[in-house]
């Protein structure tokens, strides 16, 4: 038994050990083990970890320096005998996510590009966005109408693809619909078809998360050629650009296709102008904060200053609405009338500083998942708080005046 245990912690080593600790948030963990991988050659373990570092994503200055120590000692990888039975399988990660693809890390890193996020990554139980499988190609038989059955009119999408044979992994953003017919303005019947027509958009991109040039080190292609960023057809599957990462199916071969040539993205993101794909994945995105965007629409269309974003103009509203609301039973308190008239008049005051509550929970939620600049969260609850206290010091001497009116108070 004591031999099995020294075994199994002999076979962990530090780059298992920054791993767990990243997924867990043990920054300082994390921190000293990232430290000693970077300074010391000897902790690390070879073949095991740099088959490990290739199965994660965004550890690019750990990753190339196990590429520097391989390419200078290749027979650490290829004498091995873990090297030939570790093959690079489904990126790994803590969280379950339902994909035979990607993992939960590699979703977070989409949602960071989604969200053009150059600080503070997310990690997979802070996203806010909803990735929901709805189409697997080899589940429908790689067909291009099933595709279009199930996806079309979706809203924005993200595509995975894995390569086959390479083992390589890439896909697109699309913050559109796909569609394939039209629709007549009269009516829901089709008038006609789409073929290769071109979209407009800004937010699309192109990414690869594993290929044979790059390795593990994420590459992300923006659209620049915005006109033709993502095309509409019937008779293909996903396409991005003009041939930057398209989906066909060819009939002569009887096998589904990718075409990836750089044109309207600003870099490609696989060495193949044609690949044969193993299996695809399209995830409906869906946004979280809808209705906080809606909101902060509405207060940008209506011309309000940017200061008065969601949190600090719903609050202070709310604030100023429960300050006047105490008015009435403030009045009713302290006036000759009947007990019952000044005990309903309190009621809505009671209400609302329930309401208030509740709210403030709900927004100090958002304000963290929305990542809200500090200085105005903080200002919005100073000011609401302002109104909350003159309130709650009113309400309190209304009960008080209450109470003494039953004779509970001496």
């Amino acid at each position: 038994m004591t031999n099995e245990v020294t075994q199994s912690l002999d076979s962990i080593s530090i780059i298992d050990i920054f791993i767990a600790a990243d997924e867990i948030e043990l920054f300082e963990v994390n921190r000293l083990a990232k430290k000693r991988l970077l300074e010391f050659e000897s902790a690390w373990k070879f073949p095991k970890d740099f088959i490990t570092i290739c199965k994660h994503d965004v550890f690019t200055d750990l990753y190339k320096i196990a590429l520097e120590l391989v390419c200078r000692n290749p027979r650490v990888i290829f004498e091995s005998n873990e090297g030939s039975s570790n093959v690079l399988s489904k990126r790994e990660s803590a969280y379950s996510f339902d994909s035979k693809i990607i993992s939960a890390k590699d979703a977070a890193l989409i949602s960071n590009w989604i969200d053009n996020k150059q600080e503070r990554h997310y990690h997979f139980k802070d996203i806010p966005f909803k990735f929901d499988l709805i189409y697997r190609a080899s589940l429908e038989n790689f067909s291009i109408n099933k595709f279009h059955s199930k996806c079309d009119n979706k809203g924005p999408t993200v595509i995975i693809i894995k390569v086959r044979n390479s083992g390589e992994i890439i896909g697109g953003y699309n913050p559109l619909s796909w569609r394939s017919t039209k629709l007549m303005k009269s009516g829901n019947l089709p008038s006609n078809v789409y073929n290769d027509y071109k979209c407009e958009t800004s937010k699309s991109f192109i990414f690869s998360l594993f290929s044979l040039s790059n390795g593990a080190i994420p590459r992300l292609s923006r659209v620049f050629s915005k006109k033709e960023a993502i095309i509409w057809s019937i008779d293909k599957g996903p396409c991005f650009g003009l041939q930057d990462l398209w989906i066909l199916y060819n009939h002569s071969q009887h096998v589904t296709v990718g075409r990836c040539k750089q044109h309207t993205y600003n870099v490609g993101i696989i060495d193949k102008d044609t690949f044969e794909i193993e299996e695809y994945e399209i995830f409906q995105i869906t946004d979280k904060r809808f209705l906080l965007k809606i909101l902060n629409s509405i207060v940008k269309r209506c011309g309000i200053c940017e200061l008065f974003t969601f949190p600090f103009f719903i609050l202070t509203l709310f604030g100023i609405f429960h300050f006047s609301s105490v008015l009435l039973p403030t009045i009713f308190a302290f006036v000759n009338v009947d007990i019952r008239v000044k005990f309903l008049a309190t009621l809505p005051s009671i209400i609302i500083i329930s309401l208030y509550a509740i709210l403030s929970a709900y927004l100090i939620y958002i304000g963290h998942l929305c990542l809200i600049l500090p200085e105005i969260f903080m200002l919005s609850f100073l000011a609401s708080a302002t109104f909350e206290l003159i309130s709650g010091t009113a309400l309190v001497k209304i009960l008080l005046v209450i109470l003494n009116d039953l004779n509970l108070v001496v």
